[in-house]
């Protein structure tokens, strides 16, 4: 589950990483296991789709709420909706932590109830290291957690939450 590609729209802090940087990661991302699939960012303009081609690896096409019912693990590199509507599966996540989001403390601690997380460094991490973390991921038992709580499709809606997520 990539981040879009953004040439140089860049919407806020914590946002720098260049295209051609962000995809030689995915590349890591995709080839550390023979059985990684991509779901296309929906945002990601043709443009850089075309520029950033995966190889013969699988890009899925279909509606993330179907996606969640066919597969065991998601791996995100973001907090977005996206994460929250696997979150609200009983699908596991990976989340690699690049860096690209301010997380306030006591909402990463409820995300590492429920996600496995893993700080990383996307520019020197190998293909190994992603491996065993895939790995790590798939024997990651959720927690009880208030994750859905913070995520619109909550019953409380709680929005205020989601929007403090990205202060300090």
């Amino acid at each position: 589950m990539p981040d879009s590609f953004n040439g140089d729209e860049r919407n806020g802090p914590y946002r720098e990483i260049d295209d051609k940087k962000y995809y030689k990661f995915q590349k890591k991302l995709l080839y550390s296991k023979k059985n990684i699939l991509i779901k296309a960012h929906p945002k990601t303009k043709n443009i850089y789709v075309d520029n950033f081609k995966h190889g013969g690896k699988k890009i899925l096409s279909s509606n993330l709420s179907i996606l969640v019912k066919k597969y065991k693990l998601f791996i995100v590199d973001r907090i977005s909706q996206a994460f929250f509507k696997i979150a609200y599966s009983d699908a596991k996540i990976l989340y690699f932590n690049i860096g690209r989001r301010k997380i306030k403390k006591e909402i990463l601690n409820e995300i590492k109830k429920r996600a496995f997380v893993v700080n990383i460094d996307p520019y020197s991490i190998n293909k190994n290291k992603i491996g065993f973390y895939i790995n790590k991921a798939n024997d990651f038992k959720i927690k009880k957690n208030k994750v859905l709580e913070l995520c619109v499709h909550s019953k409380s809606k709680n929005f205020n939450k989601i929007l403090n997520i990205l202060k300090k």
